[in-house]
């Protein structure tokens, strides 16, 4: 089977252009009561991702992403659930994004 696939190139450079747009405006590191949350590096450019770390260890024991379609996905570490963390952690940085970036508005 031969699939064509059509790519608007305007299109797709818009779309590059807002995520970076974005991912600049996205501040370095968001502190909480109990975390740091630390932007990342990212291979696609695309997404958002903050790495969750235990203010009072150091120790990093999840993330958050923000993905260009406005969703947030999370993931906190098994010995690290149940305790409020990931409520914390995408509160403050939706309360960032919206507020700051206007990230949801669009």
């Amino acid at each position: 089977m031969d699939y064509k696939i059509e790519i608007d190139l305007e299109e797709l450079q818009d779309f590059f252009k807002e995520m970076n747009k974005i991912q600049k405006a996205c501040p370095e590191s968001i502190c909480t009561e109990r975390l740091i949350l630390q932007k990342e590096k990212t291979p696609d450019n695309v997404s958002t991702v903050y790495s969750i770390i235990l203010k009072q260890t150091n120790q990093r024991i999840g993330n958050v992403t923000l993905i260009q379609d406005g969703e947030i996905w999370y993931k906190v570490y098994e010995p690290f659930r149940r305790k409020g963390y990931a409520t914390e952690a995408v509160a403050k940085v939706m309360e960032v994004v919206v507020t700051d970036i206007d990230f949801f508005c669009h």
